[in-house]
């Protein structure tokens, strides 16, 4: 798990990769049963439900890392903008064009991406 906070907004998320064969949601009672990794945001100041806090949002990596054509132009994809994680709480649930580096890098990293 990687921990990264909003330089604006403050708020601390955790970020989580999801490979096959990982167990998640509620009391993880989830299989990710797909063969391409996802990513899972969640705000670490809620820690009501889950150890990793309030889950927010899940990725694919490709489309995180802008790599499916289908879904990303090469202007949005991390790093460009940012990344509103839920349209409802716009305001505190996002990640700075900053911010998406620095998730794009970690994701790399993880999983041996260049």
């Amino acid at each position: 798990m990687f921990t990264i906070i909003n330089n604006k907004s403050k708020v601390k998320f955790n970020v989580k990769i999801l490979n096959k064969g990982d167990q998640y949601g509620l009391n993880k009672c989830l299989r990710h049963d797909e063969e391409e990794p996802v990513v899972e945001f969640y705000d670490a100041r809620h820690k009501n439900s889950d150890p990793e806090g309030q889950f927010i949002s899940r990725y694919y990596v490709k489309t995180l890392l802008g790599m499916d054509d289908e879904l990303l132009s090469e202007d949005i994809t991390l790093g460009q903008r940012g990344l509103c994680l839920d349209g409802n709480h716009s305001d505190t649930w996002y990640l700075t064009p900053e911010n998406c580096m620095c998730v794009g890098t970690w994701i790399r990293s993880e999983l041996g991406y260049f």
